[in-house]
Protein backbone atom coordinates (compact mmCIF):
# COMPACT_ATOMS: atom_id res chain seq x y z
CA UNK A 1 0.00 0.00 0.00
CA UNK A 2 1.53 3.48 -0.64
CA UNK A 3 1.08 6.47 1.69
CA UNK A 4 -1.36 8.23 -0.53
CA UNK A 5 -3.39 5.05 0.36
CA UNK A 6 -2.88 4.62 3.68
CA UNK A 7 -3.72 8.09 4.35
CA UNK A 8 -7.06 7.91 2.30
CA UNK A 9 -7.74 4.70 4.66
CA UNK A 10 -6.80 6.77 8.05
CA UNK A 11 -8.90 9.41 6.54
CA UNK A 12 -12.13 7.13 6.14
CA UNK A 13 -11.66 5.85 9.29
CA UNK A 14 -11.53 8.73 11.13
CA UNK A 15 -14.38 9.98 9.20
CA UNK A 16 -16.31 7.04 10.69
CA UNK A 17 -15.42 7.25 14.11
CA UNK A 18 -16.63 11.56 13.99
CA UNK A 19 -19.22 10.66 12.59
CA UNK A 20 -20.09 7.95 15.04
CA UNK A 21 -18.88 10.36 17.93
CA UNK A 22 -21.47 12.55 16.64
CA UNK A 23 -24.27 10.32 16.52
CA UNK A 24 -23.50 9.11 19.91
CA UNK A 25 -23.54 12.79 20.77
CA UNK A 26 -19.95 12.58 22.27
CA UNK A 27 -19.06 15.52 19.89
CA UNK A 28 -21.42 18.01 18.85
CA UNK A 29 -22.22 18.34 15.04
CA UNK A 30 -20.97 22.14 15.67
CA UNK A 31 -17.41 20.88 16.19
CA UNK A 32 -15.55 23.45 13.79
CA UNK A 33 -11.97 21.94 13.11
CA UNK A 34 -9.83 19.02 14.21
CA UNK A 35 -8.04 20.40 16.80
CA UNK A 36 -11.47 21.32 18.51
CA UNK A 37 -12.31 17.65 18.76
CA UNK A 38 -9.79 17.43 21.39
CA UNK A 39 -12.01 19.04 23.92
CA UNK A 40 -14.61 15.85 23.51
CA UNK A 41 -11.68 13.12 23.02
CA UNK A 42 -8.05 12.29 22.20
CA UNK A 43 -8.18 12.95 18.58
CA UNK A 44 -4.56 11.59 18.28
CA UNK A 45 -6.66 8.06 18.73
CA UNK A 46 -8.86 8.39 15.74
CA UNK A 47 -8.12 6.08 12.89
CA UNK A 48 -5.14 4.26 14.35
CA UNK A 49 -5.07 3.03 18.11
CA UNK A 50 -3.70 -0.65 17.60
CA UNK A 51 -0.64 1.08 16.01
CA UNK A 52 0.55 2.42 18.88
CA UNK A 53 2.90 -0.48 20.07
CA UNK A 54 5.09 0.31 17.36
CA UNK A 55 8.97 0.18 18.47
CA UNK A 56 10.75 0.71 15.02
CA UNK A 57 11.55 4.49 15.06
CA UNK A 58 11.52 4.66 11.48
CA UNK A 59 8.24 2.49 11.19
CA UNK A 60 6.33 5.97 13.54
CA UNK A 61 7.89 8.24 12.05
CA UNK A 62 6.32 6.73 8.90
CA UNK A 63 2.65 6.87 10.84
CA UNK A 64 3.46 9.73 12.03
CA UNK A 65 3.51 11.14 8.34
CA UNK A 66 0.65 9.40 7.56
CA UNK A 67 -1.08 10.66 10.48
CA UNK A 68 -0.17 14.18 9.98
CA UNK A 69 -1.78 14.20 6.79
CA UNK A 70 -4.84 12.17 7.22
CA UNK A 71 -5.68 14.55 10.27
CA UNK A 72 -5.07 17.80 7.34
CA UNK A 73 -7.67 15.98 5.33
CA UNK A 74 -10.05 15.59 8.06
CA UNK A 75 -9.54 19.23 9.21
CA UNK A 76 -10.56 20.64 5.75
CA UNK A 77 -13.47 17.94 5.67
CA UNK A 78 -14.95 20.03 8.89
CA UNK A 79 -14.51 23.10 8.19
CA UNK A 80 -16.16 22.45 4.83
CA UNK A 81 -19.05 20.80 7.13
CA UNK A 82 -18.62 17.67 7.02
CA UNK A 83 -19.61 16.00 3.46
CA UNK A 84 -20.78 12.74 3.09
Amino acid sequence: MTQTQEVETMVGMMKAEITDMIEKDIVPSTVASFSELHDYCDANMLGQPELLDIDDSEAMAHLCDVFNAASNDVDAWIKNGMPS
